[in-house]
């Protein structure tokens, strides 16, 4: 198991790519040896930078599995992707193979993953995005404005020919995206669960770059469970437009 953790670590970004302007951060953590959470980081060779939060269904060694697979499915789509590709087209070509995939190969399987997927164009602040069934992530405005972006379609995997909506927003100087998995809210404490209402709380003042907001959420996580046993894989990503 701990070789499993070893390699499945490998999957995630050994660095997260640097971008003039932006500020990205992840941070992602199994609640037994190997999980089925990740995130993944990818410039492509035309300067987007496409991001990804995903949790596949159930945990431990047949969750693992099939991180690895949806991970792989993801990032081979989106390397193919030509340079005049329109960012609605890239999406919804890598979602829709990725699911068909998964459907028609390994349906007899039931597995299926929630994944927040987004292109930003870095010269502009355009994020397309499409969440396919994931928790919704968390855009903060630099004017203290805070916008959900919901679900446009539904998990990974479970039906061949399933649909999707990309959706679009731009990211202005100082606002702050964060997407999570469900492992953050659920985290369970003396108190009972986190809550989403705590991951909504704002950032504090003082965090100025993506790595401070990614530490300050997981500090209150674990703040929050104490030294109660953790549940279910923690995952979280936080992009950042400098101001």
């Amino acid at each position: 198991m701990d070789i499993g953790r070893r390699i499945q670590t490998g999957f995630l970004p050994a660095t997260l790519p640097q971008l003039d302007g932006w500020q990205l951060a992840a941070h992602c953590e199994p609640a037994r040896q190997v999980g089925g959470d990740f995130y993944d980081a990818l410039r492509l060779p035309d300067g987007r930078l496409a991001i990804t939060v995903a949790d596949v269904c159930d945990k431990g060694v047949g969750a693992a599995l099939y991180m690895a697979l949806f991970r792989s499915l993801l990032r081979t789509s989106l390397m193919q992707a030509r340079m005049s590709e329109e960012a609605h087209a890239m999406l919804l070509r890598t979602v829709a193979f990725t699911n068909d995939y998964i459907a028609s190969e390994h349906g007899r399987d039931s597995m299926f993953a929630t994944i927040f997927i987004a292109l930003l164009e870095p010269s502009n602040g355009m994020l397309h995005w499409i969440n396919a069934g994931h928790e919704a992530p968390i855009l903060w405005r630099a004017d203290g404005e805070v916008k959900r972006l919901p679900p446009s379609g539904p998990a990974v995997g479970m039906l061949h020919g399933m649909e999707y909506g990309v959706r679009t927003d731009t990211m202005r100087p100082g606002d702050l995206l964060v997407g999570f998995s469900d492992g953050v809210c659920d985290a369970v404490g003396p108190s009972g669960p986190f809550g989403e209402g705590r991951i909504l709380e704002p950032p504090p003042p003082s965090a100025t770059d993506a790595h401070e907001v990614v530490d300050t959420l997981l500090r209150r996580v674990r703040e929050h469970v104490g030294e109660q046993a953790q549940q279910d894989d923690i995952t979280l990503l936080a992009l950042r437009a400098r101001a």
